[in-house]
Parts: C-alpha cells; structure tokens; sequence
C-alpha cells in the first residue's frame, strides 16, 4: 500500500511496499505530477518497501529519474 508520508520541498514523500503499487502510481500520475519523493526503508528495518534498484528500473520506464 503507498503511503503520503509527508511533504518536502512541496512535493509528497511516498512508501511503497511494492513494485507493482509504484508502477500502478506512475501510471495513474505521470503526466500530472511534477515529481515525488520516494522514501525507501533499509532491508534490516524489516519495514515492506521497494528497492532502489526498483524505482531506478520503474522510474525509466516512465521517463523518470532519481536525482
């Protein structure tokens, strides 16, 4: 499930526990947003969250990158 964790620098922060949900909101928001922050949490919080190599592999599929 994303989460509105909140906001910086006017642009939301998001958890995504899943690729698939970080995939889902590119499509839903790729041409109306002008940007998002991404928190990803640590393998040893044993918090759900994507990877950086994920967001890296989602975000070009869209057109986005990290920055």
């Amino acid at each position: 499930m994303q989460q509105l964790d909140q906001v910086y620098d006017q642009l939301p922060i998001i958890s995504f526990e899943k690729r698939q949900e970080l995939h889902d909101w590119l499509l839903a928001n790729e041409q109306t947003s002008p940007g998002i922050w991404i928190r990803i949490f640590k393998a040893k919080s044993k918090l759900p969250s994507v990877t950086f190599h994920e967001v890296l592999e989602e975000g070009l599929c869209f057109w986005w990158s990290e920055s």
